[in-house]
Order: C-alpha cells, then sequence, then structure tokens
C-alpha cells in the first residue's frame, strides 16, 4: 500500500469512526463500511472490481444489511437464505464459524443450489468472513464478491478483517440503542412510581432510603451486587458494600435528595468474571411509600459499562493515536497544542513545538521494503520516547515526521528556547546512532525545526507550519541539524504562502507558458528544442521556475503546470508542421517532474493531450534528472519503457550533477545525455570541467547516447564541444527562450 492509499485508507476509518460513535442509522453505517472497503481494494489493487455484502444474523437466517454495489434483485433473492453446512459461502461461514473462501462458485459445491442465481448477476468469486460480536457470537456475514474467480492475498485478507472490525462496532452499537429504545419502552408502561426513573435505563435498580437501608430491587444482574439482590431488603448499604463505595453512595444520596438532581459516578469491581466498570446513577423519588410520607428516597441505577469503555476506547484509539506506533496522531497532537497556545497566553509563559524529519528514511524504505521501513518508525518512536519527558507530547503526524510539543512552559523565550534546543540535540545525538533492521545497521540522522509559542495565541496549525519551516531550513544546513523559526523564517513563510496563493490563482487565469529554447548541431542549424515553462505575473512580470517550480512541487500542483506546457507545446508543433518548417527528426524536450514519474497512468496522460492534438510522441524528448532515477528504479525503467515503446525518446537533464551510476544507465532506455550548465560555465577555466565531459561523452559512445551541451553562452565553449564531437549545443549563444510566436519566427528564419 503506498501513502497515498494509506492516507486515504486512514481518511475511510476516521469518517466511519465518526458515523458509529454517533449513533447513525445502521443502514448508514454499514453502506458506508462497504463503499471504503470496495473503494480501498479496487484502488491499491488493479483487478477487477469488488463488490461487498453485509448480511446480518436473524436466528437461523441471514438477512439483508448493505450491499450498495450488488444488483438488488441479487440482494432481495438471498434476503433470508437459511443458515446451513451447504448455504453458500455465507450460510456456510455462520453455520461453520470461520472464514469461507470460495474462488469459484461455478463449481464449488458449498453453492450447488444457488450457483445458477450468483452466475446470473456475474458473481463468480466469494469469500465470506463471520462478524462475532464481543462475546463471541455471530452477529452477521461480511461478503466480498468478484466477477472473476479468483483466491484472496494477504492484503486482501488483512484489509477485510480490518473493516470487518468496523462492521462489528456498527452492529452492537446499533443492537445497544435497539435494547435501550426496547427496555425505555417496557419501563413507559409499568407503576406510575417507576415513571421518574424511566430516563436512567436501569441493569439493576435498588431503592433506598436517606439512612441507606434497601426498599425495594428491580433487575436479576447480581453480578453488580455483592449479596443476592433477594435478600438484601432490610439490610443497609454499609451491610453490603466496602466502606469506602458505602460512604461515597450515601453523599451521592444525599446530593440527590438537596439538589434534585442525578448524580452520577463510576467504580471499579473485581468479579468473578472479571474486573468490571460500574456506572451509579442516583436520582430522588418523591412520595415512593405512600404510607411513610415523611421518609425520603433514591433509586440507585447501577449499570456494566466494562464493554462500552472497551469500545469507546477502541474508538479513541483509531480516531487520536497512530495505528504503527501508537503514538498520537496529527488530530491529538493539534488539540493539545491549541490548550498550550491558549495557556501561554493566559499565563504570559512560552512553549515550543519540535518538528522532526527522517533524513535517509525513504531511500531505506524504498530499498528493503515497506516492512522494514514500518519496522524503522517503530524503532524511532521507542526511541524518541526514551528521549523526552513524560510530560511532553510526542506524535507522528504522517511518513517519517515526528513532533513533539513541549508542555513544561517556561516565563522567557530564553529559557524555553534553551530547553527546546537541549531536546532537540539529545534526540539528534540518539537518532544518529544506527538502527539494527535485518541484521544489517543503518545510520538515519534527523533535521529538526524548532517553532516557540510565545504570549500571542496563534492557531495551532500556523505554530507547526512554522517548525516546519525551520526543518526545511535545517535540512538545508547538514552541519548541525537543528534550527529555530525566527523573523526571517516567518517572512519567507508568509512569502510563500503568498506564492501559493498567486500561482492557484495563476493556474485559474492560466498565467503559465512555455517557452522554447533551440538546440542547434555543431554547424548551427536547429534539430531540437527545450519547452522551458514561465509564469506571466500581473505585477513582477516574467518569473522564472527556480522561484516557484519546487513550491508547486510541496502544493501538489506541479502536474497543472507540467499540463499547460504539454498542450502548449502540442500546438506549437502543430503550428510548425502546418508551416512545414521543421526537419522529420526534429523534437522538442519536456521536463518530467518526479511527482508524474511516479504515476503508472504517466504514459495514458501523455498520449490522451497528443492524440487531442494529433501531434505524435516522435516529435517529443522527455527529460528526467539524475535524482529521479535511483528513488524506485524498478518502476522507473518499467514506466520509461513504455513511453519508449510508445515512440517517445528520453533524456537525462544535468547529468554529471546526481547519483551517476554505470549500473542505471546500463539498463535504462535512455536516448540523451544533457551535460550540465555548471560544466561549461567552469569549461575555460577549470580543466577538471573538460574532464567530466570528456568522460560523459566516451560514456555516451559506449551505451550509443546522443550528448547535448546546454549552457553554451560563448565561442570558446563551443570550440570545445566541437572538438568533443557532441551531437548538439543549446544556450544563450544561439538563442534564448523565446514564446511561441518568437520561436516560429526563429524557425522559419533559421
Amino acid at each position: 500500500m503506498n501513502n497515498e492509499q494509506f492516507k486515504a485508507l486512514l481518511a475511510h476509518q476516521n469518517e466511519t469512526i465518526e458515523k458509529i460513535a454517533l449513533g447513525s442509522d445502521l443502514s448508514a453505517c454499514l453502506n458506508n463500511i462497504v463503499l471504503h472497503l470496495e473503494s480501498t481494494i479496487n484502488t491499491a489493487r488493479n483487478t477487477d472490481t469488488a463488490k461487498a455484502a453485509i448480511l446480518l444474523r436473524e436466528g437461523k437466517h441471514l438477512r439483508h444489511g448493505a450491499a450498495p454495489g450488488l444488483n438488488p434483485d441479487y440482494c432481495k433473492a438471498i434476503d433470508g437464505i437459511e443458515i446451513g453446512p451447504r448455504a453458500g459461502s455465507c450460510g456456510t461461514a455462520a453455520f461453520i464459524g470461520k472464514q469461507v473462501i470460495v474462488s469459484d462458485i461455478e463449481h464449488d459445491p458449498l453453492w450447488a443450489d444457488y450457483a445458477e442465481l450468483a452466475l446470473r448477476y456475474e458473481l463468480r468469486a466469494c469469500w465470506s468472513t463471520p462478524i462475532f460480536s464481543s462475546k463471541g457470537s455471530i452477529i452477521g456475514i461480511f461478503a466480498v464478491y468478484y466477477q472473476k474467480a479468483k483466491n484472496p492475498d494477504a492484503f486482501h485478507l488483512e484489509l477485510i478483517q480490518h473493516f470487518v472490525h468496523f462492521a462489528r462496532l456498527a452492529i452492537e452499537k446499533h443492537r445497544s440503542l435497539v435494547r435501550e429504545k426496547i427496555l425505555y419502552e417496557r419501563l413507559s408502561q409499568t407503576h406510575e412510581q417507576l415513571n421518574s426513573l424511566l430516563t436512567l435505563l436501569p441493569e439493576l435498580l435498588l431503592v433506598i432510603d436517606e439512612h441507606g437501608q434497601y426498599i425495594d430491587t428491580y433487575g436479576s444482574d447480581e453480578s453488580l451486587q455483592s449479596h443476592n439482590i433477594e435478600c438484601v431488603i432490610g439490610l443497609t448499604v454499609q451491610d453490603t458494600w466496602p466502606e469506602d463505595i458505602a460512604k461515597r453512595v450515601l453523599s451521592s444520596a444525599d446530593k440527590a435528595l438537596s439538589e434534585n438532581a442525578v448524580v452520577t459516578f463510576e467504580q471499579a469491581l473485581n468479579s468473578e468474571s472479571g474486573p468490571q466498570i460500574i456506572e451509579n446513577r442516583i436520582i430522588s423519588i418523591k412520595h415512593y411509600q405512600t404510607d411513610k410520607p415523611e421518609k425520603k428516597h433514591v433509586l440507585w441505577m447501577l449499570r456494566d459499562i466494562t464493554e462500552q469503555k472497551q469500545t469507546q476506547k477502541q474508538i479513541e484509539q483509531l480516531a487520536f493515536y497512530d495505528p504503527l506506533t501508537n503514538l498520537p496522531n496529527r488530530r491529538l497532537l493539534m488539540n493539545r497544542t491549541q490548550k498550550i497556545i491558549g495557556r501561554a497566553a493566559r499565563e504570559e509563559l512560552y512553549g515550543a513545538l519540535i518538528y522532526i524529519d527522517l533524513n535517509n528514511f525513504k531511500r531505506i524504505n524504498d530499498s528493503l521494503g515497506h516492512y522494514i521501513g514500518d519496522e524503522l518508525l517503530v524503532f524511532v518512536a521507542q526511541r524518541l520516547q526514551e528521549s523526552i519527558r513524560e510530560i511532553d507530547t510526542i506524535a507522528r503526524i504522517g511518513g517519517d515526521e515526528f513532533v513533539i510539543l513541549v508542555e513544561s512552559l517556561q516565563p522567557t523565550a530564553e529559557g524555553i528556547a534553551e530547553e527546546a534546543n537541549g531536546i532537540a540535540e539529545r534526540i539528534h545525538q540518539d537518532l544518529d546512532q544506527p538502527f539494527e533492521l535485518s541484521g544489517r545497521r543503518y545510520k538515519i540522522g534527523a533535521s529538526i525545526g524548532v517553532a516557540l509559542i510565545d504570549q500571542n495565541e496563534i492557531d495551532a496549525l500556523e505554530i507547526l507550519k512554522q517548525a516546519d519551516v525551520a526543518m526545511y531550513e535545517a535540512k538545508k544546513d547538514h552541519t548541525k541539524g537543528i534550527c529555530f523559526h525566527n523573523a526571517e523564517l516567518q517572512q519567507r513563510l508568509d512569502v510563500r504562502l503568498k506564492v501559493e496563493s498567486e500561482i492557484n490563482d495563476a493556474l485559474d487565469h492560466m498565467a503559465f507558458h512555455a517557452f522554447y529554447q533551440p538546440q542547434v548541431d555543431l554547424d548551427g542549424r536547429l534539430i531540437a528544442a527545450e519547452a522551458l515553462i514561465r509564469w506571466h505575473h500581473p505585477d513582477r512580470g516574467l518569473i522564472y521556475p527556480h522561484e516557484f517550480l519546487s513550491v508547486a512541487e510541496r502544493m501538489g500542483v506541479i502536474h497543472r503546470m507540467q499540463q499547460a506546457v504539454l498542450t502548449q507545446t502540442c500546438q506549437t508543433i502543430q503550428l510548425l508542421e502546418y508551416k512545414e518548417n521543421l526537419p522529420d527528426d526534429f523534437r522538442i524536450a519536456i521536463n518530467i517532474c518526479p511527482s508524474q514519474l511516479k504515476l503508472k497512468s504517466l504514459p495514458d496522460t501523455l498520449m490522451r493531450t497528443l492524440n487531442l492534438y494529433k501531434v505524435s510522441p516522435s516529435r517529443f524528448m522527455l527529460e528526467i534528472t539524475e535524482g529521479m532515477l535511483i528513488e524506485d528504479l524498478s518502476s522507473t525503467i518499467e514506466i520509461l519503457n513504455r513511453l519508449r515503446d510508445l515512440g517517445f525518446k528520453i533524456s537525462i537533464d544535468d547529468f554529471g550533477t546526481g547519483y551517476s551510476s554505470l549500473a542505471y544507465l546500463n539498463q535504462l532506455p535512455v536516448n540523451e545525455i544533457k551535460i550540465d550548465k555548471s560544466f561549461m560555465d567552469t569549461i575555460s577555466t577549470e580543466t577538471s570541467s573538460q574532464g567530466v565531459v570528456d568522460t560523459v561523452v566516451s560514456l555516451s559512445k559506449h551505451f550509443h547516447f546522443d550528448v547535448i551541451a546546454e549552457g553554451v553562452e560563448h565561442s570558446v565553449q563551443l570550440e570545445v564541444m566541437r572538438a568533443k564531437e557532441v551531437k548538439g549545443v543549446q544556450g544563450y549563444l544561439f538563442a534564448k527562450p523565446m514564446n511561441q510566436a518568437d520561436f516560429v519566427d526563429w524557425v522559419a528564419a533559421a
């Protein structure tokens, strides 16, 4: 499961928990659970579509609960199916109390009586999992259907169990509400003296007088009473309960009588069945004994809420804690941070937030696998917990990012800064120590940003952003690895937020344009061009990509920018072909960003645009950087091979500045290497630069690549490239990047 799928699963989980906790309609809850399971399976696995259903047990039969994706006629046909040893997957699973996997409905004997019905609706596989109550009884069945015969893999089974758990919570919550409703309706029909007790929905009711003597009892749950309830009449609370509990009951009775209010408290008991949590409610009763009007009485209700507390704890754990590390998650961190901000403002104190990002986690996670990555995150969480005090909060807010909220407030900024720095340095040292994974030792290190919480009552999210910005500054400074947020960083944050807003506005108003810089051979003849993005800002004029591309990448809108460049480039090629000004082998290079290369849908996305404008892929050179190649080499090779098969050419941009490796060069379907401008800038003054060029040219001949030198601005550089026999050059010596109109004119005049 990748990061985006994991985020989606967490979002589904939170939505489901909220519906259950709020007591939403059972049908709505179950439909929500089924739809989320289908969405998760169908997103995570590129196979045929899964359809799920939940059946509810009623005696010896299974009734329809939820199946939004199945044909209603099929749901109606199996509604009320009798549980038995050969009753399809669901009926059999309910009969034997175990998961039943039927990979081929048509030929499985369990489906002998129902196969014709299932096949009529193109259902060919069914995996049915019992839904057990917290007491161990079967309360329903969770079924997953497929239109092809197939077996589940480990991922499917784990995912199904995850959603079966939610189905159990929803069904038990519903049944609890129904039980309370029935009990309420029954109580409403009893004696008028019990009318004031109906809202209590009791498990065990005891009527006692103001001195604690038992007058009447209702109910039969003796586990909530230390004596047989039939024998307590005439005894007192002091006779039947420990002294501390008896005192609490009597004081609560006095309060209920004096204030005419419901008094509630909880107590822990150790019964024969194990620890219990008992909810106690005490309310005054007027005129209970009509023959003794001078006496005062209260109703004492005892209810076993052990299971309810356990369920509530599970829901809170899922809603507020990271499932992998059991640390508080982002939601709980924000809640606690906001409270600290309020306290700091009220008491004129200072706090701190420490943002931690692991430096080499992605490389370990990608190279060793996600299971090892998860193991590393658990080890990091344990080490961080050992590094901080119990008073402070440590949270995992996503991926390899952790945050520590320093909750011991200080009277001065200097004091809290010194304390936070001490914590940060200790964490930095601890995380710099190796981790042992799969028998090998790995070092990761961390970049740490610190933001101070002062007496200004600002938003918790703003403090987190400040710490995040400081962390990125620390990532740039590898010598220290720790950075505090300050006025200068705040200014940068404000600028970044403004740029983000302006980028969104520019995208909406199509203010990003493609500029084209020609590539020529050593005799000055046009052979290709590179499409470069420019931003036409209403106030600042033309803005170059180094000022906005990294921000766009972080915002997640880089794809929209790249699409604008691709669309305009297709239009430019159309225009040049119409004017018949292009050589047959002419291509325009467009840059592919890292996030695009991770998408298996990239080839289809590119082809949709090219087909729309009727432009051949052979007109395009796709430029990628060296750093993009090492992140997931196998996946990169797969995508690049698909692009090559479609007719695209591949170029490695800025070659020599990244992680050059003969191993990947030998595997990649590369057509061209571009020598970075930084080597051109020093080619006449540093002989080492010519050595790099010689190496690149030698490699290109060995691997049969073309070589393009970019950043050629002087005739000396051109002559050196001419001597190296590169295929072509690109730079200001021949032409600067031009808009479409100027480029078309330049091509016509070339």
